[in-house]
Parts: structure tokens; sequence; C-alpha cells
């Protein structure tokens, strides 16, 4: 053992290093392979996506009083421990035949079902997460290059659909692992997925009841005698109400099926105005529940509906006009017939 290391020391080829201070320096040697290996617990642990983990050995642990090598732990909560630290000073020696005690921090190479094994046993707990480190295996990067390929391909022919071509693609995915189940049902949000659901309904609804059509009558004998940029414009403040109150999604469901009836109504092209909701429903500046990515920076940056409000109104009327006069330029002909 050299302790102090001085700075002109040597270093050998198979000299064991022992870490003090920040972990993800740790994570940095793993990654950029410096000619450094993991202990050999840790150096044969391959997965495709693991973490470095902290965690700490609760006070009455079933584990506490054995070594890790009689406690299982790699089996057990499948990670591998790389150190142990107990009050503040790193333990020494061999880890497998470190006996655990009761407030230990362990810091250990994770792989995918540790959380749930955690959950399980309920034996430590996590106090930090240092760091990811995703490591694809061959196979996967050859399964990114055939989706890849496959894409071009599908968008290039036009050989099908968009979805059933999602669908080929998720299916490759799933058949390579780049995508569990596990991952599917975290990432799912059923309630987003009820409210698009439902609001396509509706839109489908207004479309083969009439109703869109018995809507758009009503702007038109309302607005018409403004002019059809009166019918944008209106069409357009209203995604825009939407917008701020339900999905972007649920937005357009309702709006579609009237900018549709206004067309055949009027009978002339309706593009312009399909595209006057479009860009409308993405105008969720106003409310901090219009869009997803605005519920995100809601609470950890402390904001109010007002402050919303208050840097909203201004961006969402700058957007929407320029918005306005650019499919007025685009599609002159339609407001200004001939």
């Amino acid at each position: 053992m050299i302790s102090p290391v001085p700075p002109d020391e040597t270093i050998q080829a198979g000299d064991i290093l022992f870490f003090a201070g920040d972990t993800n320096n740790i994570v940095d040697l793993i990654n950029e392979q410096k000619g450094l290996a993991l202990p050999e617990k840790a150096n044969d642990y391959h997965q495709d996506k693991t973490e470095v983990i902290e965690a700490v050995v609760a006070e009455f642990s079933s584990i506490t009083g054995k070594t890790v090598k009689e406690s299982n732990f790699r089996n057990r909560y499948d990670a591998a421990i790389i150190a142990i630290h107990r009050n503040g000073e790193r333990i020494s020696g061999k880890i497998g035949d470190i006996e655990i005690s009761p407030g230990d921090v362990l810091l250990l190479y994770a792989g995918r079902d540790f959380s749930t094994r955690v959950e399980l046993y309920k034996d430590i707990y996590v106090i930090n997460k240092v760091r990811e480190i995703a490591e694809p295996g061959k196979k996967k990067y050859y399964a990114i290059g055939l989706i890849l390929v496959g894409s071009i391909v599908l968008l290039i022919t036009k050989g099908l659909a968009l979805f059933p071509s999602l669908l080929i693609i998720f299916t490759i995915m799933v058949g390579f692992g780049l995508i569990s189940v596990q991952d599917i049902r975290r990432e799912l949000d059923f309630n987003l997925i009820g409210i698009l659901v439902f609001s396509l309904a509706i839109g489908q609804a207004m479309i083969i009841s009439g109703a869109g059509v018995m809507v758009a009558e009503s702007m038109i004998n309302l607005l018409l005698p403004i002019g059809r940029t009166a019918l944008l414009i209106g069409l357009i403040v209203f995604t825009t109400i939407l917008t701020s109150l339900i999905a972007n999604v649920g937005a357009v469901s309702i709006t579609f099926p009237i900018a549709l009836g206004i067309g055949h109504s009027l009978g002339i092209d309706a593009t312009p105005y399909f595209l006057g909701i479009a860009y409308a429903a993405s105008a969720a500046f106003i409310t901090p529940f219009g869009y997803q990515t605005n519920l995100l920076i809601y609470g950890p940056g402390s904001y109010n509906l007002k402050d919303f409000v208050r840097i909203g109104i201004p961006v969402t009327l700058i957007y929407l006009t320029v918005t306005f006069f650019s499919i007025l330029l685009l599609y002159n002909e339609v407001f200004i017939p001939m």
C-alpha cells in the first residue's frame, strides 16, 4: 500500500488504484477506457444499459452482518459493488470479503432490474444516481441501421402509409431489444392517450353528424360579410383558445371539421384554413396546462398563471400575426377571388 501517493510515483501494470472524491470521475474513466478496468466483480458485468448509483444500507437490512459474497448481492439486486464507504472512509480489501454494516454507503454498478429489486427487498436506499451508461452491442447497431434504411425506403417509395410504416419500425425495435415492454409501460401516458382518443372521436362525430358544417355555416354568416380573411382570423383565434385549455390534438380535432365545412360551403380550397388551425394549435403559450413542456417548468420554476399570461399573450400575438400574413401571402387567390 502506497499512501499517500507522491506525484512522481510511476503507475505500473496491475496496480490497484483507490479513488476518493467525485464519483463522476470514475464513470468518465469507465467510458473513456484509458487503460483502466473496474474491480473484478464489476469488470465482467456487461449490460447494454447500466447506472452508477450510490445507496445506503438500511438499519434492519437482511444483508447486514453478511459478507458481500454471502449476501449474493449481485444476483439479488442486479448490481455489482464497486466501493464501500463507512463513516466517511473507504473500506479497503477484497470487496467480496467485506462484511456489510448498517449505514454503509455503497457505490454500485447497477443493471436494468435494479430499481425493481430495490423496491422488492427494501434492504438499501438509493441516495444518488451518478450517471447512466448505455453501451449498445453490435446487434443493436445493426438494428438501428436497418431501421434507418427501412425508414428512408418507405419514405421514398411511399409504399406504405405512415401508421403501418411506424408499426413495422416499432416491431423491429422490439425484436432487437432496443425497447422493452417495461420501457413502453413506463413511457405511456394513458391520460394523454385518453384525451387524444376522445378528441379524435368528437372530431369524427362532428364530421359524420354534420355538426361541423352547422358551426361552419354559423361562422360564415357571422364573419363572411367582413371577408374571407375574417373567417381565417376567427378560426385561428378559436383554435388558440381551445389549445390553451386542452391538448393541441384535441383542438385540431374540433376545429378541423369546421374548416372542412367552410371549404365545402364556399366551394374553395380549405388548405389555408387547415394551416391556420395547425399553427394556432401550437400557440400554447398562455396557460401552463396548454402543453406538456409548460407543465414541466411550471413547478420547478415556481411560476404561476399570471407569468404565463403576461409573457404568453405578446408571444402568441407575434406568432399568430406572422402566421396570418404568411398564409395570406401564400394563398392570396383564396382570399382575393378573381
